[in-house]
């Protein structure tokens, strides 16, 4: 009997009379796991269709119906490519399960559900307004989370999701199936800006709060500038007293996952203002960043940063931040990994010199540097200007060498492969040579301590703000500059940006200046100082 009536199910007359027959009962689709197929919806880009043959989904579809009818469990299995899960369909009222988001990430929920996962929430599908489309839907969420209705907010199918649902696309939203339908496959609202959110009564209340959201992944990166390793904002200091290894909740970047959004999220938690001339790299041995517009998968039990013996690495043109991260008690930093160190000995062109790395008393010349402070791209320039800020001396005049009886100095684009085990110093034994100039000049001693601050400006009017932070300037006074423009604010209430440049004067103090729009302060002096 059951042989026969699979015959029938797959029979072209049976399938025709079941698709007439459903498309009578006005039957909704039917959603089950992420493994499962569901209808395709339309979306601002074109990309690979959920459905290849529409006589194989009436066919599918007509096993599930069979499958509802014949089988009274609460689990229902779903196996595509061999793999067999089993998902608990919901009993009781439809909820719909969703996170917000702004571009710079996630935000927390009038709704939330878990109080260490904010960004989730839900409703109740009955309180959708009919027909249910993605704009309804959309409208909704805005209104209860504060914000205008917009058409710069987005939904997404779910988090992975690269191209937000068009607006009249329809969705099951009362069925036992649909988008939403499982709190670890909510559907994501994008707003566009969390500045004019309206504060809403929560309906917390009527929802069951939960505090245990079990195991979860998170991606692990580094912070860098040029010149080596930044502290982290977002340090893990339960098990780890690193901090300069950061980890995220991949949930907090907003969809889609791309290497823009992650860059723009790590940015916004490390108190960077801008994205511009920041770099994100897939791993700490990548030679070249990734694109902007690269996909990343964040949310699967493997990907970029999972580990954090492979973190992500994010480097930026300068130190300084808007925002501070949490204070901390101060430990003395202990590698929890087995270090691996750049030894060299340092010279001037008189002979040997005392190095601030120095790690034996009775060799002072011999210093090292942890492989995992230089920044990626690991080339010899960015080895020499990590060694150069360490020790306090310009790269101007400064050359490396692979070993103290090299006759020719290695050149700066050449890579060097610092995760692996034969790079140039990799033994105490046999360590680099590094050769420096003494100089006594002012502007060049000043770059000892900024090496990125390679730029003259000449300053183009008198100003004496005489703030916290900012330089006291004078007409035709030259400083020097990364050449990162920048902003910053003129007291803590102001709204407007103030632009200009992070420099150092001739006495050596550091401090933001005028240089760019509304008002121009500044004008270069010359290309480049070193």
């Amino acid at each position: 009997m059951a042989l026969r009536r699979f015959g029938t199910i797959f029979s072209k007359s049976s399938t025709k009379s079941s698709d007439e027959e459903r498309s009578r009962l006005g039957r909704l689709p039917t959603y089950r796991t992420s493994l499962t197929r569901a209808p395709t919806y339309t979306t601002h880009a074109a990309g690979p269709s959920r459905s290849t043959d529409p006589e194989i989904d009436a066919n599918l579809s007509a096993i599930t119906e069979m499958s509802s009818v014949d089988m009274t469990s609460a689990a229902e299995t779903s196996s595509i490519a061999g793999t067999i899960t089993e998902a608990t369909v919901r009993s009781g009222p439809r909820c719909v399960y969703y996170r917000l988001y702004t571009k710079d990430g996630a935000i927390e929920s009038y709704n939330a559900i878990y109080s260490n996962d904010r960004s989730l929430g839900r409703i109740d599908a009955k309180d959708v307004a009919p027909p249910y489309t993605v704009i309804l839907l959309k409208n909704f969420l805005c209104r209860i989370e504060g914000f205008k209705t917009s058409d710069n907010s987005n939904l997404y199918l779910s988090v992975p999701s690269y191209t937000p649902m068009e607006d009249d696309t329809r969705l099951s939203l009362v069925a036992t199936s649909g988008p939403g339908l499982y709190e670890h496959e909510p559907v994501v609202l994008v707003v566009d800006s969390i500045n004019e959110r309206e504060a809403v009564k929560s309906s917390r209340e009527k929802l069951r709060t939960k505090t245990n959201v079990g195991e979860v992944r998170y991606v692990h990166y580094r912070l860098y500038t040029r010149e080596g390793a930044l502290e982290t904002n977002s340090p893990n200091l339960t098990s780890s007293n690193d901090h300069f290894l950061g980890r995220i909740f991949p949930g907090s970047v907003s969809p889609p996952h791309t290497a823009a959004s992650l860059k723009a999220y790590l940015c916004k938690i490390e108190g960077f203002p801008s994205t511009e001339n920041a770099t994100l790299y897939l791993a700490l041995s990548s030679q070249t960043p990734m694109e902007d517009s690269t996909h990343l998968s964040l949310l699967g039990q493997s990907g970029p940063g999972f580990s954090e013996h492979e973190p992500m690495a994010l480097v930026v043109p300068s130190r300084r931040r808007s925002v501070s991260g949490p204070k901390r008690p101060l430990k003395k930093y202990k590698p929890e990994h087995d270090p691996h160190y750049v030894y060299y000995r340092l010279y001037t062109k008189d002979g040997a010199a005392k190095s601030r790395t120095s790690f034996n008393k009775g060799d002072s010349s011999l210093g090292r540097v942890d492989t995992l402070f230089v920044a990626p791209p690991h080339t010899l320039s960015s080895l020499k200007c990590h060694i150069a800020t360490v020790e306090g001396i310009s790269t101007l005049d400064m050359q490396l060498y692979e070993g103290a009886s090299n006759d020719e100095p290695m050149i700066d684009d050449q890579r060097i492969s610092l995760l692996a085990t034969g790079y140039p110093g990799n033994n105490e034994e046999r360590p680099m040579a590094v050769v420096y100039a003494v100089n006594k000049d002012p502007w060049k001693l000043y770059t000892l301590q900024h090496p990125t601050f390679t730029k003259k400006i000449q300053v183009t009017r008198s100003h004496q703000p005489s703030r916290k932070g900012w330089l006291d300037v004078k007409a035709d006074e030259v400083l020097l500059t990364d050449g990162v423009e920048t902003y910053t604010s003129w007291s803590p209430g102001d709204i407007y940006a103030r632009y200009g440049y992070t420099a150092v004067n001739s006495a050596g103090k550091v401090g933001f200046v005028y240089g760019g729009k509304p008002s121009t302060y500044c004008k270069s002096y010359e290309t480049s100082y070193r």
